[in-house]
């Protein structure tokens, strides 16, 4: 099967207002084939319309999107929202044959054991849909979806929820096809973790693009790092903090907290100063929270 190449999907000054929801605005977004592109960005910054928008579910109030010829036929294009398989009556079995009724006899078998490896259900694959954890219903769809082998697979902040073990299968298949058929991922979500392993994230906030980079570059714009000190007698650890490195200090019961360009410098200081009454010193890595928090000053 031969990989798709170029833009999949594009965004060109678009608009959308819709009762309830901040306006969204988005200049310019390009999605390239075989990319994993994450929408990061907390409750209310415009995610999931942003990624309704990308799906063709809801249609700009101005401007235009623009996707590639091999999204137009069926299953070129899938959008996952954060809700269970169902319904619940019919077996996981059946709710893939239904999914996949238009494929052939062999193929269909194939791509429904796929499926079911995928979401670590095969055994229980004659059990209804109803018996099972809204966690694997979840992960049942998300596979399923996958399983269509679609161009662009976009997900609706959906493996947050899953317990860890089942996110990772998810994600190990979804790349599996990234690699073999060169699936484009697009997903909302709320976690740094999940969004630092994409290729490109697009930081949201109020209905607004506010970046479009990678995420070495978004942390790399972070200019400190979050000190966290256990101590026998914090109020003495704050004023040597305070008086060495002029910050902002938070104090509270056993511990004190502050934010400085080099964690691990200070970290020596510490020592160095007050370390009669330094337990343990912890250097927190940035996050895109933090990324976030320095594009919304």
């Amino acid at each position: 099967m031969e990989k798709p190449a170029g833009p999949q999907v594009e965004l060109r000054d678009v608009r959308v207002q819709l009762p309830g929801h901040a306006e969204l605005q988005v200049a310019s977004l390009a999605v390239d084939a075989g990319q994993r592109v994450a929408l990061f960005g907390g409750a209310g910054a415009g995610k999931s319309l942003l990624l309704r928008v990308l799906a063709g579910r809801v249609q700009p109030s101005t401007g235009s999107r623009l996707v590639a010829p091999n999204l137009r036929s069926q299953g070129g294009m899938q959008f996952v929202p954060r809700a269970p398989a169902g319904p619940g009556f019919l077996t996981c079995q059946q709710v893939l044959a239904l999914a996949y009724r238009s494929m052939s006899g062999v193929q269909r078998a194939s791509r429904a054991a796929e499926a079911l490896a995928a979401a670590d259900l095969y055994p229980v694959r004659h059990r209804r849909l109803s018996s099972l954890s809204d966690g694997s219903r979840l992960a049942l769809r998300i596979a399923m979806a996958a399983g269509m082998h679609p161009a662009v697979l976009l997900m609706d902040d959906c493996t947050a929820s899953l317990p860890e073990p089942a996110a990772n299968r998810i994600w190990r298949y979804l790349e599996e096809l990234r690699q073999e058929y060169g699936l484009t991922l697009i997903y909302a979500t709320t976690r740094s973790d999940e969004a630092e392993e994409a290729d490109v994230v697009v930081m949201m906030d109020h209905g607004r693009v506010l970046r479009v980079a990678s995420p070495g570059e978004l942390l790399a714009a972070v200019p400190t790092q979050q000190v966290m000190v256990e101590a026998l007698d914090p109020k003495l650890v704050s004023r040597t903090i305070r008086g060495t490195f002029h910050v902002e200090v938070e104090e509270e019961k056993n511990a004190v907290t502050f934010r400085t360009a080099d964690g691990a410098l200070a970290a020596a200081d510490l020592f160095r100063h007050a370390g009669d009454t330094v337990r343990m010193v912890t250097v927190e890595r940035p996050s895109l929270w933090d990324a976030l928090a320095e594009l919304t000053r």
